[in-house]
Formats: C-alpha cells, sequence, structure tokens
C-alpha cells in the first residue's frame, strides 16, 4: 500500500475540486441555485473528504452518446438546506441543465458518485423488486447510513430506482429526495 504525504492528499484534492469548478465557471447554474464551494465542506462531507474529495459533481456519458455530461448537487440560494440534484447533459454549444431531485435536509448528508453499467436489483415505483440494467453510467445519489438511489436516462429524461443491495435509512427525519418532473 503506497502511502501519500499528507500534503500532497491535501493538494489532489484542491487540484480536483478547482478543475471541477474551473470546468463549469462558464455555465452559470440555473437561477436560484449556485456551485459548492470549499466554506460548504461540513458534515459529512468534510468527514468523509479524504474518502469522496468532491462528493457533489462527477463527469460521465449518462445519455451513451459518446459526450461527456456532468451531474451536480447545488445549493439554493436563498435556503442554504436545500439541495438539488442536475445534471448538464452536453449538447455540444450550451449544455441542457436537467433539475432530476431535490431536497431539504442540507446537502452536506447527500453524495453523488457514477452507477456504473450493470445489473442491479431496486424497486420500481410500485415498491415492486425490479432488475434495472444500465447500459450507461447512472448517478447513485446516497446518504450516510441511508438509501442509495439510481439516476438513469431513459432515452427522453432520468429515471429513478431505490437500489435494494444498500442500507435502509437510518437517520430519523432524513426522508428520500423528491423527483422533479
Amino acid at each position: 500500500m503506497c502511502i501519500m504525504p499528507r500534503f500532497l492528499r491535501h493538494l489532489l484534492v484542491f487540484l480536483v475540486f478547482s478543475s471541477a469548478s474551473a470546468v463549469f465557471a462558464q455555465t452559470a447554474p440555473p437561477e436560484g441555485w449556485r456551485y459548492p464551494v470549499d466554506s460548504d465542506y461540513s458534515g459529512f462531507w468534510q468527514t468523509y473528504r479524504k474518502e469522496i474529495p468532491v462528493p457533489f459533481h462527477f463527469r460521465a456519458d449518462f445519455t451513451g452518446v459518446g459526450a461527456q455530461d456532468d451531474a451536480w448537487i447545488l445549493i439554493r440560494t436563498d435556503r442554504p438546506q436545500w439541495w438539488g440534484l442536475f445534471v448538464f447533459l452536453n449538447t455540444g454549444n450550451q449544455p441542457e441543465i436537467q433539475e432530476v431531485a431535490e431536497g431539504d435536509t442540507g446537502p452536506q448528508f447527500w453524495s453523488i458518485q457514477p452507477a456504473p453499467p450493470g445489473n442491479y436489483e431496486v424497486l420500481d415505483k410500485n415498491n415492486r423488486k425490479a432488475n434495472l440494467v444500465l447500459r450507461a453510467p447512472g448517478i447513485n445519489l446516497f446518504i450516510q447510513n441511508g438509501p442509495n438511489l439510481f439516476f438513469y436516462w431513459d432515452g427522453s429524461r432520468f429515471k429513478e430506482m431505490r437500489v435494494l443491495s444498500m442500507p435502509a435509512p437510518s437517520r430519523k427525519g432524513l426522508g428520500f429526495p423528491r423527483l422533479t418532473g
């Protein structure tokens, strides 16, 4: 196991965070929302910063067309406890921005990571077990000790599925996010 000196880990985290923010410096967030900044690292974002240096952003080809799209957890400008999961679909010029979920539990409780292509046991919208086959990466939205929700592109919009193999919510009062659209 390679042990990286502490200052190099901090430099790496800074560079990853800076490059993620710089990529979208030219794309304004939707009105009423803002990108997370360094001072937003608190709660679980701070606690797990070493394991998940950028818990609110990643890039992947969600639509399967060969273009890199971006998933972001954004923060409401007028209510910092509100967060939204937004996808910036790469259309060649200006990205098409879609809001796929939002919640009021505080953004620092939630993180996003890629959901790799593959087969997953999930609950459908009627709470029945189903098999989800991801052919392109999806978005794994998760809360510490809580639900994992996958958002995936169905050809025209993002859909949500709850992953069964993940632990159920254990924090009282931290509910599931509400879907938009």
